[in-house]
Order: C-alpha cells, then structure tokens, then sequence
C-alpha cells in the first residue's frame, strides 16, 4: 500500500524516511518531489548547472536524504512535466534499512538541449508498505555497496567485475570492427 502525503508527513517529524533536505512543499498527495543538489559530468565531476545535449547522460544526487524503516520500501517515478519535457528519470527500488541520498540517472531523449541546474525538481519517490518486514534488511546485508552514499561511487563495489563485462564488450567490438 502506498503512503499518502499525511502518512509521509507524519514519518518525517518522526525522524523517518527523508531525514535531510525535506521541503514541505515538495510533498505531493502520494509521493515526494525530489531536487537536484548536484550534477556529476562524465568525469564525475560535481556542477550546479549542465546543459543536456540529446542522447547526453548524467548521474545527479538529490537535495534529500532518506533513511528507510524496516516496513516500508521506496521507489523512483518520473514527473510528467519532466517526462515530456525529454528527459528519461531512472532510480532504483530502495530497499527497508536503506539510508543515503537519491542518484538518479538522468538521460535527454528530446531534439533540445535541456539544462538542469541545482534545486530542479527532477523525480518523485513513493513509498510503500510492506506486508512483512524482510528477515534481511539493506543495512544488515554484509557488504551493502551503496549504504550511507554520500557522494556518488558509480558502480561501488561491483567496479572490477563490471570492467572486465565493458572491456569483453569493447573487445568483441573492435573484433567486429576489424572484420569490415
């Protein structure tokens, strides 16, 4: 069951679920807007403001930090304006026990360039009740790579296997290459 904004408001004075960076009037009827706080460019660099040109990619962090309890799971949703604005929202299922800030990617699929700049309401995240509380909670999982994020870490943990998936890749494609 999703919470509503009542639900949402009254975890938040309780200390739950968005523990830094809550603004009131980014509270929606079942959901909370998220904002930008930064950018990361493709050197992951941090800026406050970035031109998006088509097909162009970028991480951001989000204003907000949330912390969930062990009933409740989280989800990012796109808002519909920034949807048919051209820009592509993608974030992932939080998990019960899970604390850090919201990095979302976020990829321009329009034929403009668009600019996204600190304080942009860029997503929504929903929270929802679980059935049951899990036996194993993000942040009693043995080695959570993405636990307590502050700053984005890319790929985290999972960097040296994830290398050798893009090189196979890359390989395979110069092989390709080669072949014409």
């Amino acid at each position: 069951m999703l919470l509503v904004d009542k639900n949402i408001k009254e975890l938040v004075s309780q200390g739950k679920l968005i523990v830094s960076g809550y603004k009131e009037e980014n509270l929606k009827g079942i959901a909370y807007e998220l904002s930008v706080d930064c950018i990361y460019d493709s050197q992951k660099n941090t800026v406050l403001s970035f031109e998006l040109k088509p097909g162009d990619v970028v991480y951001i962090k989000s204003n907000e930090e949330i912390e969930l309890p062990p009933q409740l799971t989280a989800r990012i949703i796109e808002r519909n304006s920034v949807m048919r604005m051209g820009l592509k929202v993608d974030g992932p299922q939080y998990i019960p026990g899970h604390r850090t800030f919201c990095f979302l990617r976020v990829q321009n699929i329009s034929d403009s360039v668009l600019t996204i700049s600190k304080g942009f309401g860029i997503a929504q995240i929903v929270f929802e009740e679980l059935k049951e509380i899990p036996e194993q909670t993000y942040d009693k999982q043995h080695g959570a790579s993405f636990r307590n994020e502050k700053d984005f870490v890319g790929v985290g943990k999972y960097q040296p296997e994830y290398d050798k998936l893009m090189k196979e890749y890359k390989d395979a494609k110069e092989d390709l290459e080669s072949l014409k």
